[in-house]
């Protein structure tokens, strides 16, 4: 049960209060109880010599007793299926809000809080109250809000200005501290599946060559990520020749210099379309990410080639990813003399199963790379639905047990649910990044992620949803009014879909829409937390 913020105070400060006065009292008796004695020793002569001395009563001098402060900082924190992503401080203070015990003496002044059990916590968010807690107390299936705008999670955040801080004196003590660093956070970001390929080459990236334009609205989500990942779904390979309508799927090589100067770091190479190009097509696409500074995953000659991690450092930790196919059979192969796509199942008959060999392999990846964080980027499930079958939660099940500490895929072209297993997230699908599917409404729009870590544990998940234009909604292509400097991205984020857009390009879908709505029901239907 409960108890309110103002009743463990009061109850606080009455045993203070008590421990003081007495105390005080027997402070009071030692210093009355000398000279009684000597009035009485004067009267009746008890201790001989005593009479003699002279009571003098010397007031001490102030002396400054030192302070320590202390500076806590603290997050507003909702389910994670609230739409909100900030709220300001009126209405802060005017919602329901909780707590936990350890912050009743460092809480915020002027606000007022129940408090609760941390095992009670998601109940309470689920009633639709806020929780006020300091950021390493924050779990990854909690929802942060940023407040007035600021983003505790941001670390380029003006700590100065942050409005909830609550400063602790500790007499006896000298100095400052502040408990929170935001040197302490890193942030990885994922994106769902990237197909340069078809109309997104031919009549986007191709004609106007900028390879970059399409990623403009989450740029600075990318760039100001320590590790930025995504799927290239298809091959890169010279310039190929114009495909409309096409399922086999070849990008153009500039691509590769396109996702370094967007800031993407390991892309995994493993979607259901890596092998599309040929055996002649997997040594130009690794030639041009390798010398782009871009890491890969996912392909290669042989089961170690193909599961081979690749390594990235955030603040001394070891990040690895590993990825994989369970789509494409006949892309997969552990024959060493020719390139195959990496996979975790065995396919017979149209029937999946978890190869728990491969499965297995990854403790030992794990352990011999030295990896802290492992990252399983996977190309799964079934297309056009948003809940993952069996089989997909069966194998990232099993991915985890044996040392996974994240789950992203893609394939299905539609949003899927995320699943919290053991504490760690699992995103079954986070659809069409860049991709020319803008004929239906669930293939056009589509979630990246921001995954934020306060001393390298994950506290914070930002999903950002995003919705793709194209030639379905609108003929007025604006890309080169875009890349001249006629139109800014604002302008094209207020401009109807109809009167135009940039062709591909995904943008943020602002939260007072129902697109937003849309894409947040579609992705939670089915997500359990």
């Amino acid at each position: 049960m409960s108890q309110t913020f103002r009743e463990i105070k009061l109850n606080r400060n009455k045993a203070r209060l008590k421990k003081k006065r007495l105390i005080l009292v027997t402070l009071f008796l030692i210093i009355l109880i000398f000279p009684v004695l000597y009035l009485v020793n004067k009267q009746y002569t008890i201790f001989s010599g005593i009479n003699d001395l002279e009571l003098y009563i010397v007031r001490p001098q102030p002396t400054e007793i030192p302070i320590k402060t202390v500076k806590h900082f603290f997050a507003p924190v909702v389910k994670f299926t609230d739409s909100r992503s900030n709220i300001d401080l009126d209405d802060l203070k005017s919602s329901q809000l909780v707590t936990i015990s350890e912050n009743v003496d460092i809480f915020l002044d002027g606000y007022q809080a129940d408090v609760v059990g941390v095992e009670t916590l998601p109940a309470e968010l689920d009633s639709g109250k806020i929780a006020i807690l300091q950021i390493d107390q924050i779990t990854p299936n909690f929802k942060s809000l940023s407040v007035d705008g600021y983003n505790l999670w941001d670390k380029n955040i003006d700590i100065d200005k942050y409005p909830l801080t609550f400063t602790e004196k500790i007499p006896g003590e000298t100095g400052s501290e502040i408990n929170f660093s935001k040197e302490n956070i890193s942030t990885i970001f994922a994106g769902g599946e990237i197909i340069p390929a078809r109309a997104v080459d031919r009549l986007g990236l191709n004609i106007h060559n900028d390879y970059t334009y399409l990623y403009d609205f989450v740029r600075q989500e990318i760039e100001n990520a320590d590790l930025a990942i995504a799927q290239l779904e298809n091959p890169l390979m010279g310039d190929p020749t114009p495909c409309t309508g096409c399922t086999v799927f070849v990008g153009d090589e500039k691509n590769a210099q396109g996702f370094a100067k967007v800031g993407f770091d390991i892309l995994a190479f493993s979607g259901n379309h890596a092998g599309d190009g040929g055996q002649i097509a997997y040594e130009p696409t690794i030639k041009a990410l390798t010398d782009a500074g871009i890491k890969y995953t996912g392909v290669g000659k042989g089961v170690d080639e193909q599961m081979k991690p690749a390594l990235f450092d955030i603040y001394g930790k070891v990040i690895g990813m590993i990825s994989a196919d369970d789509v494409s059979y006949f892309y997969w192969s552990s024959d060493k003399s020719v390139y195959g796509v990496n996979t975790f199942s065995t396919a017979s008959n149209g029937v999946l199963n978890i190869n728990m060999e491969k499965v297995e392999m990854i403790k030992t990846i794990k352990e011999e790379n030295n990896i802290d964080y492992l990252i399983i980027y996977e190309s799964w499930g079934i297309e056009y639905t948003n809940n993952a079958n069996s089989h997909q939660v069966d194998l990232a099940h099993a991915l985890i047990d044996n040392g996974a500490d994240l789950v992203v895929a893609s394939h299905p072209h539609w949003v899927q649910n995320i699943e919290f297993y053991k504490g760690k997230p699992i995103f079954y699908a986070l659809g069409n990044f860049v991709f020319d599917q803008t004929h239906t409404l669930p293939t056009r729009q589509s979630v990246v992620a921001n995954l934020n870590y306060y001393n390298g544990q994950l506290g914070n998940i930002e999903i950002i949803p995003l919705q793709t234009c194209g030639y379905h909604q609108t003929k007025n292509d604006l890309t080169k009014e875009y890349l001249d400097g006629n139109i800014s991205l604002e302008q094209l984020q207020n401009k109807p879909e109809s009167e135009g857009c940039v062709w591909w390009q995904p943008r943020k879908v602002p939260e007072d829409t129902e697109e937003y709505t849309q894409i947040l029901d579609r992705l939670f239907e089915f997500s359990t937390f």
